[in-house]
């Protein structure tokens, strides 16, 4: 993971998860800090920070994920996988390195990948057909 994806989550600390501009203001740079090379649409974003917000009935539980434990008895299992698998990976994830994606190839038979150039850990809007269409063929495949 990039160090400055781990800079940023420090500092959640200060932000006041009861406070809907509090919240905006610190996820927006997250979202800009994950969108990749691709052009950030502000205002997308903080339209739909905004939604999930006054949605949510914990915001703060929106990030659980990354205190989940357990299963460990399915690690290094990847070459058990015997479904067609589809991978879509942007090049400029700061996340999970696109390096990985040349692990799950490897490790899984039956595999194809679509590449996003220039993509960050979160999906850009831009890629939305190719993913759909990736999708489709590979359903369409089986």
């Amino acid at each position: 993971m990039d160090t400055r994806i781990l800079d940023f989550h420090g500092k959640a600390g200060t932000v006041d998860w009861s406070n809907e501009d509090s919240v905006v203001n610190y996820l927006i740079q997250g979202a800009e800090l994950m969108c990749g090379k691709k052009q950030f649409d502000k205002q997308r974003s903080e339209k739909l920070i905004r939604a999930e917000f006054n949605r949510a009935n914990n915001y703060i539980s929106m990030f659980n994920h990354a205190t989940l434990q357990g299963s460990e008895e399915y690690w290094n299992r990847l070459n058990e996988v015997n479904q067609p698998t589809l991978i879509i990976h942007g090049t400029d994830d700061k996340i999970w390195h696109y390096k990985n994606a040349g692990v799950l190839i490897e490790k899984i038979q039956n595999t194809k990948l679509i590449t996003l150039e220039g993509t960050g850990h979160e999906l850009h809007f831009e890629d939305w057909t190719t993913i759909i269409d990736g999708i489709e063929k590979h359903i369409n495949e089986q």
